[in-house]
């Protein structure tokens, strides 16, 4: 029981201590790291990164009964499943700020939600040239530097 609740206290101090992710996405790969932390802290990692698949209902071949009048043999499976799926969304969307939940609400799967954060700000389309623009116009060239190659 000790085990738990210390395991509660460390995602918590995890989970508090991570910065809204910003809708301009200055902030990813900080967001990603400790996300992904929290995650892999609490076993739901699987479930985001697509390994961990949601589960097709497999019913007895035996029954005479029709698929709507007989639970699926995995029933349990797909319950854990489900409720892990819905932690790991909930971890994430706790951390995202408005614009971004909105950019993913309605995604049913962690990994699908995972997937359209990690392609709006992964180093693609427009978000990724007006990052690196901005980092650019950060440099101070000094006068004496050549910055030629």
């Amino acid at each position: 029981m000790a085990s738990t609740s210390t395991s509660d206290r460390v995602t918590t101090k995890l989970f508090d201590n991570i910065e809204k992710l910003k809708s301009d996405g200055s902030n990813w790969d900080m967001w990603k790291s400790q996300v992904t932390l929290v995650l892999c802290h609490q076993k739901l990692l699987p479930y985001v990164n697509g390994t961990k698949l949601k589960l097709t209902a497999i019913y007895p071949s035996q029954s005479r009964k029709s698929s709507t009048e007989v639970d699926p043999t995995n029933l349990k499976d797909i319950e854990d499943w489900d409720q892990f799926n819905l932690e790991a969304q909930i971890q994430i969307f706790m951390t995202l700020d408005y614009e971004v939940a909105s950019l993913v609400n309605g995604k049913e799967v962690a990994a699908d939600l995972w997937s359209a954060l990690k392609s709006h700000f992964e180093g693609k389309g427009l978000m990724a040239v007006a990052m690196l623009t901005s980092k650019l116009w950060q440099y101070n060239i000094l006068a004496e530097n050549d910055v030629s190659m």
